[in-house]
C-alpha cells in the first residue's frame, strides 16, 4: 500500500466536507476501494496532532500531564486501537446488518471525516480555553459541536450503508460504546 497522494487527501476531504454538508455526492470523493481503504487509515496521521492538541488543552487534567511520558505512550496506544478498533467491528455489523459490499462505502468515509470532527473539537476547544466563548457557553458551545458530530457521523453511516434512520442511530450508538470501551481498557493498563 502506498500513502495517499496530497490530490487524494485533498479530495477525500473535501468528500468528507461534502458530507459535512449532508450531499450524498460527496460520496463520490472518495477511494472506496480495498486500496482506499488502507489509505484513509493516513486520516489518523493527520489527525493526530490536533487530538494531541487537544489533550494539552485540557491541561493538568489530561492524561498526558498527569503520566508524562507514560502517560504520552498510553494516549498513543489508545490513539491508535481507536482508530482500528471500529472498523475491525464494523466487519460483522455489515455482516449482521446484510451490507457487507457497502464496508467500503462507509469505512473509507467514516476515516476521513474524523479529521473534520478532531478539528472541529480542537476548534471549539481552543475558542473555549482563549477566553473567545464566554466561560457561561463554553460547555453548551462544546455539547453543540458533540451533537452535530453525532449528526455528521449518523449522516455517513446512513449514507454510506444504505440503511434506516434508526439503524444508523444505532451504529453510532455502537462506536461511541466501542470507543468507550477502548478508553477504558487503555486507561486501565499500566505501563
Amino acid at each position: 500500500m502506498n500513502l495517499p497522494s496530497q490530490a487524494e487527501i485533498a479530495k477525500a476531504l473535501y468528500g468528507a466536507w461534502r458530507l459535512a454538508r449532508f450531499d450524498a455526492r460527496g460520496l463520490e470523493y472518495f477511494d472506496r476501494t480495498l486500496d482506499g481503504f488502507w489509505k484513509s487509515f493516513f486520516a489518523a496521521a493527520i489527525a493526530a496532532p490536533a487530538h494531541f492538541g487537544l489533550l494539552v488543552l485540557a491541561g493538568g487534567d489530561s492524561p498526558v500531564m498527569i503520566g508524562g511520558l507514560f502517560g504520552l505512550m498510553r494516549e498513543a496506544s489508545i490513539y491508535v486501537i481507536s482508530w482500528l478498533a471500529f472498523p475491525l467491528v464494523m466487519v460483522y455489523v455489515t455482516r449482521y446488518l446484510d451490507r457487507e459490499e457497502r464496508y467500503f462505502d462507509y469505512i473509507v468515509p467514516y476515516n476521513w471525516a474524523g479529521v473534520l470532527q478532531i478539528a472541529a473539537f480542537l476548534l471549539v476547544s481552543a475558542l473555549a480555553v482563549g477566553g473567545v466563548i464566554p466561560e457561561d457557553l463554553a460547555g453548551f458551545v462544546t455539547m453543540a459541536a458533540f451533537a452535530a458530530i453525532l449528526v455528521y457521523q449518523w449522516y455517513i453511516a446512513r449514507t454510506g450503508l444504505g440503511i434506516a434512520t434508526g439503524a444508523a442511530i444505532a451504529v453510532v450508538f455502537f462506536d461511541m460504546v466501542v470507543g468507550l470501551m477502548v478508553r477504558l481498557l487503555g486507561q486501565s493498563v499500566a505501563f
